[in-house]
């Protein structure tokens, strides 16, 4: 095997995968952290739980009129 190849073979195997630097690049740029993803979540919860609760004193309120 000539030494280019070589050469290709260990870039592609090796410690130095470009495709496995890629990705952990975009995993550290966009994957947000357990805990901002929890205070995330929660704060989701909490609106869809007041949305309901609005959605649900709206329709009472009209069938008792």
């Amino acid at each position: 095997m000539s030494d280019f190849f070589r050469h290709a073979k260990e870039k592609l195997v090796g410690g130095t995968n470009v495709a496995d630097e890629h990705l952990q690049r975009l995993t550290s740029k966009y994957l947000q952290p357990e805990q901002d993803y929890m205070q995330s979540k929660s704060r989701n919860t909490e609106a869809l739980d007041n949305l309901v609760s609005v959605a649900a004193g709206k329709s009472t309120a009209t069938e008792q009129q």
